[in-house]
């Protein structure tokens, strides 16, 4: 019975994460149900009995435990509260549209990954040609672990393909 508050908060915390990371959203509810006192009400009279024994651990354990709950509540509140804002910044990004900084046109992004590309076969044509000046036993051994890499590695050539911007 001592914690049937705090498995409460945490079903209406559970109830609140599945309604705000749904992918249907609705408006945001109303937190009248977050705004309850938080005091812990005992549910029997073994509850009260216990209270009366040992009241001042008793009542410590309650505070503690209200203090604990009325805790849990604020950060529950202030994360939804995050959430929600979050969210609206997102809505509101998809309504107004992407900033032309911040999103790349598609013909763009096809022409560099051509450049791209052009660049990784020359890269490749200038390894195979210097592999073929290098004796046969010496091509495994002295290759760097990354050439197969786009261009990572110095000493590919680079510096000799024309570079468009």
């Amino acid at each position: 019975m001592e914690n049937a508050e705090l498995k409460k908060v945490f079903q209406q915390m559970k109830k609140e994460i599945i309604s705000l990371l749904s992918p249907q959203k609705q408006k945001p509810r109303e937190r009248a149900e977050d705004d309850s006192t938080g005091t812990v009400i005992p549910d029997s009279e073994e509850d009260v009995g216990e209270l009366n024994r040992d009241s001042t651990f008793h009542l410590s354990c309650e505070t503690v435990r209200e203090q604990l709950t009325n805790s849990i509540r604020k950060q529950w509140r202030i994360l939804k509260s995050h959430i929600e804002k979050l969210d609206n910044q997102v809505s509101k990004v998809h309504l107004e549209g992407f900033k032309d900084e911040d999103v790349i046109s598609r013909q763009d992004h096809e022409q560099e990954t051509e450049k791209l590309e052009l660049e990784i076969q020359q890269c490749k044509e200038i390894i195979k040609t210097r592999q073929q000046g290098l004796p046969a036993g010496a091509v495994v051994e002295d290759l760097p672990a990354n050439a197969g890499d786009t261009g990572s590695s110095p000493g590919l050539g680079r510096s000799h393909m024309p570079r468009s911007n």
